[in-house]
Formats: C-alpha cells, structure tokens, sequence
C-alpha cells in the first residue's frame, strides 16, 4: 500500500497553493473542483502556507498513536485533489498550450529588438564620427538647404493666404465674426510685410481681402441692429435674461459679461464650436471687438444714432404685425348676456376683445422697448467703460446717450398712444410702406417723430435706385411746397420721411382698434408698469411721459367722461321709462330701470377709477353729483305717487294721511323697533303695537277718514314698494363697492357681523338677507370706490338720505294699509245695519271690500318686496283690526242678536284673510270674536263675565257691552233695571279701581 503512494513530502511539494478564499459566484470552475479548494481551505490550509514545513507533517501521519495525524483522511484528500487536478487539466490543456506558445514567440521577439537595438547604435556612432569630420564641400549643401526652406516656406504661406478669403467668408456666414475679423487683419498684416508686398501673384488677393475689409463692417452693423432691436430669432427667447436686471445691480452684470467673454490672456474670444448667437450680449460683445479691431467703431456708432428712430418705428410695426396676425378674438359676444342687461358706461363689455388687441400689443411692445433700452445701456456703459480712449482717446458718451434713446422712444410710444386717443379721419393704410405720392394723394396727417439726419424728406440719397423711383414726382414736390416755414414744417408731418438706409417711405403706424379716448384706460396700468420698469432699471428721467398722459386724462378723457355719463344719465336714468320695473333681473324682485342704470354707471366709473388711478377726485365727484341728483329724482316720484288726486303736489306730499304719519318722528321710532324691520324673532304681541295704535289714533283725532286721503290707486302701491326696494338695493350695491372686497364684504352681510363704522354698515345688519341679491352685472374682477375721510362723510350723507327715503317709503306702504284698515272698518261701523230681522250669513260689505283690498295689496306687495318685508307691512294689523272694533261698538246705534251674529261673521271673516296673507293664525281677533259674543249674554251674567275675562278689555268697553245688555237701561222708565244697571256700572267702576 505505501508502496503505490508518493512520499508526504512530494505530494505537498506537488500540491498547489490554495487561495485563501474562492468566490463560488463568479468563479467558472466545476463545483467539484469548488468542493476540494472548500474542504482544502478548511482542514489542510496549514499546508498551502509558504512557510509549511512537510517534515513534521509527514512524521505525524506516520505516528499511528493518538498524537499523529489521520493518514486515511490525508490520502482520501489527495485522491480528490489529483481527481480534481485531472478534471482542470482536461479542460484547459489547450489553453495551456497556446500560452506557452504566446511565451516563444515573445522571448524571440525580444532577442529580435536587442539585435536591431544594437545595430542602431553602432549606426549612431558611425554618425558621430562623420559629423566630427571637418568637409568643406556640405556647407554648400547646407546654405542651399536653407534657401530652399525658405522659398518652402513663403510658399505655403502664399497658399494658406489663398485660402483666407474663403476661411474669412465661412467664418462670417457663421457669424463668427471676431474670428473672421482677426483671420482677415492678420492676413493682410503679412500681405503688408516687405517680402510679400513685391510679390504680383498676390495682388488679386490683397485687392480682394481689401473689398472683404471695407464692406465687413456694414455686416457687423446690420448683426449689432439685429440684437439691439429683437431681429434676431435669438432674442425672443431671452426676453427673460435682462429681466432681473435692478438700478443697483444692473452695472455689476454688465461687468460680469464683459468678463465671461474674456479668456485667460484678457482677451474677447469665440467658441467655434457654439453659435455665437445663443448668448446675446456675449455675441455683442465680440461685434464690439471687432468694430474696434476695423477701426470702424466711431462710424458704426454715427449711423445706429442715426438709425435708431427707423429701428424704433419699424419695432413698433412688427409688433402691430405680430398681435394682427394673431388668434385674438376681433369681436364680443353677447349671446350669454340675460335680456334685462343695461348697456355700462364705457361700453366695456362690447370693447373686450379690442380691450384684450390693444392690452397685448402695448405689453408686448414695452417688453421689447424695455429690452432695447437695455440693450442700449449695455452698450453704452461697455463702450464708455473700455472703448472710450483705450484704442481712439475719444470720448463715445454722446454717441450712446441713454437718454437720447429714452426721448426717441417716448416719442414714437407717445406718437402712437396719440393716434389711438384720438379719433382722426387720417387712417393710416394696411401697409406700413407706401409710395409718397398715395400719401399726398390721401394726404395723412403723420407724426414728426424727432426725424435725425436720415430722415430726410424727398431728399436724395444719391443712390441711383432712389433717383430713378423719384424722379417722376420731383414736379409735385414743388408744388406742395410750402412758402413759409411754419407750412412747410406742417407739409412734412404730413408726407413722412425717407430712410437713406432703407430706401422706403414711412408714414404712421396702422391703427388694430378704432380711436377713442376710451383707450386711456386700456393704455394706461401697461404704460404706467412700463415708466416705472424704465426708471428703476435705467435710472432715465420720465417727467415728459407721465405729463403726457396726466395731461390727456386731465384736458380730453375727463370731459370726455363727463358728457358720457350726462347723456347716459339723460338717456338712462332720466328717461321716460326710468321708473318703469324691469322683471328679469336674475335672483331679485323687480326693480325700476334707472337704478339698474345708475348702479350700472356707478359700476362702470369705479371700473374706471381702477384702470386709471389719476384725477379720481374729478370722477369721484362727478358719481356724487349723479346720486345726489338720482336722490332727488326718488324723493320728486315719492311726492309725486303719494299727492291726492284732487291736490298740486307739494313739497310736504300733503292729502295723503299715509305719507303725512310716515314722517312722524315718534311714529318713525315706534316703527324702528319693529321685529321684521330688524331682523329678529317674532314673539307674541309687543308692546310696540299699542303705542303705534295710539300714535295713530292720535294723529288722526276725532274724525273718520275720507277716501281722498288714501292710495286707492293699488298700482301706486305696486310703485311705492318698487320705489323703496330699488333704493334699498341700491345702497347695498354702494355699500359693496365702497367695502375693501366684494367677497368679503358680501360674507360680512351674510353673516350680519360687520362692525365698520360707516353708515352702510351700521345699517345693514336690520336688512333681510333675501334684500341683497346678486349684482345683475356679471363681473370676476374686484370693484372698489376707495373714498378719502371727507369724500367718504359726504358719502355717508347721502346714503344716509337714501336709506331715509327707502324707509319713508316702507312705512307708507304700512301706514297705508292700516289707514285702509281704518277707513273700512270705521265704515263698516258706522254705515253697517246690525239691527236684522233675520240671520244673514255674509259679512258686511265693507268687510269684504277690506278683504278685498287688503288681498289685493297682499299680492301685489309679495311680487314687489321680500317676504319679511311684506311681513312688516302686515305684521299687529290684527291689533288695529281688533282695537278699532271693539271701541267702535259704542258707535252702533242698534243691534239685536242677528246683528251680534254678523259681528262675528265680520271678525271671522277678517281673521280668515288675515290668515291667508299672514300664512298662519292670528289669535287677536279671538279678542274681537270673544268681545262680540259678550252682547248676547244676559244682564246678569255680565260680572261674571268681567271676572271672566278681567283687564283684558277696557272700561269703554265693558261699558259698551253693559249698554247693549241693558240696552237702553239709562233712558228706561224701569226702576228696577236702571238701579241694577248702576249697581253693575259701580262694580265695573270698583274692579278697574282696583285692578
């Protein structure tokens, strides 16, 4: 058996080193192989260490005590290992044959390179040697070598300048214009030197390179305009990039890109690979170097001064050209307007869509203005700060004056705001650039837009192209000549000007929306945003420009304004029609149309106060003067609808005894107190009523009412209550507008929790809800009236007349159908037969005429008022019903017990009204029902009904009952029942005493 085994030590000097640890997941041997390298690594690691010592390892599995090693276990591992060696072997032997083959060829290849490496250097050493060698015979060679390096190289250069005209007409095409500047400079710089200048092959070359200088700076100018004035398609996207732009940080960015574009040497540089056009200022940056580099700066910087009102009239016409080749709607559309909508004042509904052209227009074109300002600025800060004597010892200051820039563009947008403030006949055509003699033909009148030296009118510029086209008008260009010179200086504004750059007439700009001085308000915020953007970012001087615009407001809107809402008041609220009621107003009861009107004046001059923030004092005054006068035409139609048919109306409304009580002061505080006047909870009978009922008794003394002091007219009361809920709708529509928020204020009148001081507010917290419906004007934005202390007393006045005046008219309505109560039942009292031979089973006829009236003035006063309204009108009428009565029995000359029962009738029959008009039982005439019932008792059973019934009727009327009982028991010759009527009258007089 040991025989067949190899010696310990052989087998682990044969054994290979076992790595310390396997990754079995990225490892592509067999997994046996795996298994052997684990269990290896496990038991017999001490064996693949370097330092392993194979002796002593065989000793020990040669000692077969319990101190040696397992021998068994040590050949098993063996087998395994060489198994496992077979199994790498069987795999990989071809690779293991190639690699030793790898490994002959390197060896060869490196005995290969030692041999030519030794070659080489005794070659190297030969050189040496010759070249120690003096020979006179190579310094020929070496002189005619040197001549021919030369000519070499004048050669290439003249070909590498040949390809300068075309490398300098790619790199401008690019628009890489610093590169193309310098490339061009530096070529004819060495077209210039001695040893080329002598050379005739590149005359051709030089002329040409010379054409490419003098023309490139026309080139660099029209690419300078093209981003001063947003030609580029470049400039539009950074529309945004200057926006951050402040007065205190503005000259610290253009610092910061003058910077960007310099590289390490302190020079402007261009990336070729980028388009130079991507960074605007960058791009302008470089045009400026190259300018300078030409020698052409002081020239550029003359003609864009001269240039720059064209450029800025051709920037407002493209806007014009942008926003009329838009998707803006050109009309309004009123299909989702109700029917009863009142024109508003400055037609603002039916000037939405211009209102929306010219709003765009003015915002897209002060957005360019403002970038070409800054651009400007820009340029002149950079000239000024590192041009102005670094390469000429000029000064460039007048050349790039800000504020000459400013004054040519306030002009232009004053020129143009003109043309729509003001309505002229002088259209201008759909083409911007018309031939001059259309434009003495039409002879429009055109703006002087501070015209510099290009703009010379019917001047030639001594271009062919502009002789030729006017030559054959020159005869008519004499004759509109004008002999003085404050004609011919009007001749001009009329004709326009001609660009010398452009070869092309303009004249003014065409109008997208009609005329009117109504676009101030539209011009306005946007032009005002714009001054202000301009002063905080380039710090210029705008006096001229807001002078403009306060003037115009001031001396043409204001008037204008004035005679508009003078002739809408005239149309609108002192028409014919004006108190007429208009009954689709959306979630309202009907109003009269001149409050629509008015209200929807009002509305339209605040909208107007919003749009333009100057002068309001004017306007505001002009709205105080229109509801002072709507305030004395409401108090006129309230005289008018209360005068007697058969009396002149007066200014105290005398004959109608309605209208006479309602101006009653302690009458008006009665009525003041009243549970539906202010909003609270209704709980029995109040105090109140009977001091109204005395009140009016009192004011009515000992006499009965004639029919001619009553409205029996009940369209009078349909006016009266139209009268009082327009006015009343009106003060809150004022109290909306004067409030800081429609929503907010609206909250505050739902929840009855608005504690402002002003009169308004005080007061509308004892208004019904369902008085204050939505406006009848559909409106998203917020309308205010903002009023200073003084404005906002008289204001307070006003309202405070006007709620005065609604409130007249609330409590004629009521007195009105109380003094119809009086007439009626005192009527029915005193005409009424109650002395009936047999039982009728109809009321009197004057109850039902009072039904019917009352029913009548129910229904008119519920399509006319709110419900709690028409509950205030009606509400304790019962008690008066009740109250006149039982005191009116004592007028009854007779009555039996048919009469008695027609009493009743009369009572139930009034309660059966009442409580359809009321909507619920009234329990007071109980009280009258109870008290008629009282008549058929007999004489004896009258104290036992006194203590019955105790205080709750009155002596008078007790006593009215005990003379019906007794009938006439003080006239009767009866002893008996005369001395019993005293002893019952007695003890009527005691139980009053005492009670």
């Amino acid at each position: 058996m040991f025989a067949k085994k190899p010696p310990v030590a052989a087998v682990a000097k044969q054994s290979p080193v076992v790595p310390p640890s396997v990754d079995e997941s990225s490892s592509t041997l067999p997994q046996y192989i795996l298994d052997v390298l684990g269990e290896i690594q496990l038991g017999w690691s001490s064996m693949s260490r370097e330092e392993f010592n194979p002796v002593p390892h065989a000793l020990s599995l040669l000692d077969s005590s319990s101190l040696g090693k397992d021998y068994g276990a040590f050949t098993h591992m063996s087998e395994r290992l060489e198994r496992a060696m077979d199994l790498i072997v069987n795999d990989y032997y071809q690779a293991f044959n190639g690699a030793i083959h790898t490994f002959s060829n390197v060896v060869e290849n490196i005995a290969e390179s030692r041999e030519l490496v030794n070659i080489l250097k005794q070659n190297l050493g030969s050189c040496q040697d010759w070249l120690q060698n003096k020979r006179f015979d190579l310094l020929h060679l070496w002189l005619k070598s040197i001549q021919f390096k030369e000519i070499n190289r004048i050669l290439e250069n003249m070909e590498e300048l040949q390809k300068t005209p075309e490398r300098v007409e790619n790199l401008i095409q690019g628009k890489y214009f610093l590169t193309g500047t310098r490339t061009l400079l530096s070529a004819l710089k060495i077209l210039d030197h001695p040893e080329f200048s002598t050379i005739s092959a590149l005359d051709t070359l030089r002329n040409r390179l010379k054409e490419i200088h003098s023309t490139l700076h026309e080139s660099i100018l029209d690419e300078l305009l093209n981003h001063i004035y947003l030609k580029s398609a470049f400039c539009l996207p950074g529309m945004s990039e200057c926006s951050s732009f402040t007065n205190l940080s503005i000259v610290q960015e253009f610092e910061e890109i003058w910077r960007r574009a310099k590289d390490l040497s302190d020079e402007i540089v261009e990336d070729l690979d980028v388009n130079p056009e991507s960074n605007s200022f960058h791009f302008m940056c470089t045009l400026l170097e190259s300018l300078t580099l030409l020698g052409k700066l002081p020239t550029v910087l003359e003609i864009a001064k001269e240039r720059l009102p064209l450029e800025i009239y051709f920037v407002v016409e493209r806007t014009i050209q942008e926003i009329d080749q838009s998707d803006l709607p050109r009309t309004a559309n009123y299909r989702n307007k109700p029917k009863s909508f009142t024109p508003d004042l400055m037609n603002i509904e039916s000037r939405q869509a211009e209102s929306i052209i010219l709003q765009n227009l003015l915002e897209k074109l002060y957005g360019k203005l403002e970038m070409i300002l800054q651009r400007h600025h820009f340029l002149g800060y950079i000239i000024s700060s590192h041009y102005q004597s670094q390469h000429y010892g000029i000064l460039f200051a007048d050349a790039y004056e800000i504020n000459g820039v400013w004054q040519t563009i306030q002009s232009e947008v004053k020129a143009l705001l003109n043309d729509y403030f003001t309505n002229s006949e002088s259209a201008i055509p759909q083409d911007s650039s018309v031939p001059l003699n259309e434009l003495l033909k039409l002879k429009k009148v055109t703006r002087n837009r501070n015209q510099k030296q290009f703009h010379r009118l019917l001047i030639n510029d001594g271009t062919d192209e502009v002789s030729t086209l006017y030559s054959n008008i020159s005869d008519i260009i004499v004759q509109v000549g004008s002999p003085t010179e404050e004609t011919n200086t009007a001749k001009n504004s009329q004709m326009g000007f001609i660009d010398k750059y452009a070869n092309m007439v303009t004249a003014g700009h065409r109008l997208l929306v009609v005329p009117d001085a109504y676009n101030v308000l539209i011009v306005f915020g946007p032009t005002m945003e714009f001054i202000t953007r301009v002063e905080t970012v380039i710090s210029v001087r705008t006096d001229g420009f807001r002078m403009f615009l306060d003037n115009f407001v001031a001396n043409v809107f204001i008037p204008y304004l004035e005679d508009l809402v003078l002739n809408y008041v005239q149309q609108h609220v002192d028409g014919i029609d004006a108190f007429q009621c208009d009954n689709n107003v959306p979630n309202s009861y009907p109003l009269i149309k001149c409050v629509l009107s008015l209200n929807s004046l009002i509305y339209g001059m605040c909208r107007t106060l919003q749009d333009i923030p100057v002068h309001q004092e004017e306007c505001i005054n002009l709205i105080e003067m229109i509801i002072q006068r709507f305030h004395d035409k409401c108090l006129t139609r309230f005289r008018t609808l209360v005068a007697a048919d058969h009396s002149v109306v007066d200014s105290d409304g005398n004959g109608i005894v309605s209208a006479n009580w309602a101006s009653n002061e302690e009458l008006i505080k009665i009525l003041l107190q009243n549970p539906y006047l202010r909003d609270e909870t209704v709980e029995g009978i109040r105090p109140s009523s009977l001091k109204e009922i005395g009140t009016e008794l009192k004011l009515r003394g000992e006499r009965s009412l004639l029919r001619t002091e009553l409205i029996v007219e009940h369209q009078k009361l349909e006016h009266l209550a139209n009268l009082h809920y327009s006015i009343d709708w009106f003060l809150k529509q004022l109290a909306v507008l004067r409030s800081s928020s429609n929503r907010s204020n609206r909250k505050k009148i739902k929840s009855n929790t608005n504690q402002n001081t002003n009169f308004e507010f005080k007061n509308l917290s004892r208004f019904s809800q369902d008085s204050l419906p939505a406006l009848p004007i559909d409106n998203e934005e917020q309308i205010e009236l903002h009023l200073d202390s003084q404005t906002s007393r008289r204001f307070d006045l006003l309202s405070e007349s006007f709620q005065k005046l609604s409130d007249t008219c609330l409590f004629t309505l009521r007195l009105e159908i109380r003094c119809h109560t009086l007439y009626y039942l005192d009527l029915a009292i005193r005409e009424g037969n109650y002395f009936l031979e047999d039982s009728t089973y109809e009321p009197d006829q004057y109850i039902l005429t009072l039904n019917q009236d009352l029913s009548t003035c129910d229904e008119l006063l519920r399509n006319a008022l709110p419900p709690r309204r028409v509950q205030f009108i009606f509400y304790e009428i019962s008690d008066l019903m009740t109250f006149v009565l039982c005191s009116g029995l004592k007028q009854i000359k007779q009555i039996n017990i048919h009469g008695i029962r027609k009493l009743i009738r009369n009572v139930q029959s009034l309660r059966q009204n009442l409580t359809n008009i009321l909507g619920g039982h009234d329990k007071c005439l109980d009280k009258a029902r109870q008290y008629f019932e009282l008549l058929g008792i007999t004489p004896d059973d009258f104290p036992k009904a006194v203590q019955e019934y105790g205080n709750l009727y009155k002596f008078d009327e007790y006593k009215a009952i005990l003379d019906s009982v007794f009938k006439e028991a003080g006239k009767s010759d009866d002893a008996t029942q005369n001395q019993k009527y005293q002893e019952y009258l007695g003890k009527l007089k005691s139980f009053f005493l005492t009670v």
